[in-house]
């Protein structure tokens, strides 16, 4: 087993000279990583481990037993304590998630602070079946079902190739201390369902299971980068950019025979699911103004295109005013800045939604008219138009923000001190 570790960490750690951080939890498959790196020829090597306190006592002998083996072999170690619990509670999340979120987090600074180049994790040939089994069942893509990744940015994972039946035999044979953590044996979870239920029983069909899922992974992770540069293709040739927006042609998705895969595959990284496909290819021959949502983001149908806009619920946008004297001020031109009359302006200014009924006297008219009807004349998209914003003095408009300010309120010769209005933020969704 030793020489096929490291020849399969030859192809992740090129030079002999990089350094390495290794993930140790005490369980079987890092304890043997650990235990396969302290005998290879790398030699800058470090280990971290979290103590996540969701296990009581066991947590605290997860972590002693890796503190004794750090010790024993001379090794380096960096061991961080979190509030998994309270910091799921916190953040809305599982207490899965949190721990997830938190041992990448000071993995990737914990690395960054001792300026090594890897963060190695001990995931096995095993869990990557389950992952593969796991996203077919969520229905998360192609992509999903590649299952783990050998290696991702700094992080690398040399226990791929090996099942966890070859682990726990090489850490007997090996005498290699280690503990089993009692909740993977729970079927509360979905991954151990699949772990003690759906793998034995697929084994039954084919007793290497876990190795075909294995080399399928590997050939579908190539599929994958073939398609992400025909997809590259297609986001060049149907969106363009327009600030935080981008814009997806409707005619030209509408050509494509293939359209459901290439929009779930560019929509997948903004949150949309599998399960909102037929909402999304809906929306392209809906009238405009509907719109599928994410937790993230908005698609909203337009004339012409789908929008695709950061969503950000509290819509009211903060501003800051500044004065200064008339004679030395230069109107600037920018959406996000406004300059008006200061001694017209009745103050605090109010910043709202539009609403029917709505006028004021855009800038270079002399009579009023509806912000509805000036909308519609500047062509602004609906997803715009719904929740456009109007700054107010008083019962007055005096800016429909981020087009066009009141006449009534421009700086002019007669102007002493203008007020500059700066948004801090402006959204339209």
């Amino acid at each position: 087993m030793q020489r096929a570790f490291e020849t399969g960490l030859s192809a992740l750690v090129k030079n002999k000279e990089g350094s390495v951080l290794m993930a140790v939890s005490g369980g079987v498959d890092s304890m043997v990583m650990a235990s396969l790196f302290s005998a290879s020829p790398y030699k800058k090597l470090a280990m971290a481990h979290v103590n996540f306190g969701l296990r009581g006592s066991d947590s605290d002998a997860d972590e002693a037993l890796v503190r004794h083996w750090a010790k024993s072999h001379g090794m380096s170690l960096y061991v961080n304590k979190f509030h998994t619990a309270q910091y799921a509670k916190e953040q809305k999340i599982s207490v899965e998630m949190a721990a997830r979120a938190l041992r990448y987090q000071w993995f990737e600074e914990l690395r960054q602070e001792l300026n090594m180049d890897y963060i190695a994790v001990a995931h096995n040939a095993n869990d990557h079946a389950e992952t593969i089994i796991l996203n077919l069942i969520r229905g998360t893509g192609l992509r999903g079902l590649c299952g783990i990744h050998d290696q991702r940015d700094a992080i690398i994972r040399p226990m791929l190739d090996f099942s966890r039946k070859q682990i726990e035999a090489y850490a007997n044979k090996m005498k290699i201390s280690y503990r089993e953590d009692a909740t993977n044996a729970l079927l509360d979870f979905s991954r151990n369902r699949i772990r003690h239920n759906i793998l034995p029983e697929l084994a039954k069909i084919n007793p290497d299971i876990v190795a075909r899922l294995r080399e399928n992974g590997v050939y579908l992770q190539q599929a994958c980068d073939i398609l992400s540069e025909q997809l590259h293709a297609k986001k060049k040739a149907w969106c363009r950019q327009e600030g935080e927006k981008i814009l997806l042609n409707i005619e030209l998705l509408n050509k494509e025979k293939h359209a459901p895969f290439w929009l779930f595959e560019m929509l997948r990284p903004y949150g949309f699911g599998s399960g909102q496909m037929t909402q999304i290819m809906n929306l392209l021959h809906a009238q405009p103004g509907h719109k599928v949502t994410s937790n993230r983001y908005v698609l909203y149908k337009d004339r012409t295109d789908i929008a695709l806009i950061p969503y950000i619920q509290n819509i009211d946008a903060g501003y800051s005013v500044m004065f200064y004297d008339s004679s030395a001020y230069i109107i600037k031109d920018a959406h996000s800045i406004a300059a008006f009359d200061a001694r017209k302006l009745q103050l605090p200014l109010t910043m709202r939604t539009w609403q029917k009924g709505d006028r004021f006297v855009p800038l270079g008219m002399k009579g009023f008219k509806k912000v509805s009807d000036f909308l519609i004349d500047a062509k602004a998209p609906l997803w715009e138009k719904e929740h456009q914003q109007v700054l107010c003095s008083g019962e007055d408009i005096v800016w429909v923000v981020g087009r066009r300010i009141d006449e009534r309120y421009k700086v002019n010769a007669t102007t002493q001190q203008v007020a500059e209005i700066t948004l801090n933020t402006a959204t339209y969704i």
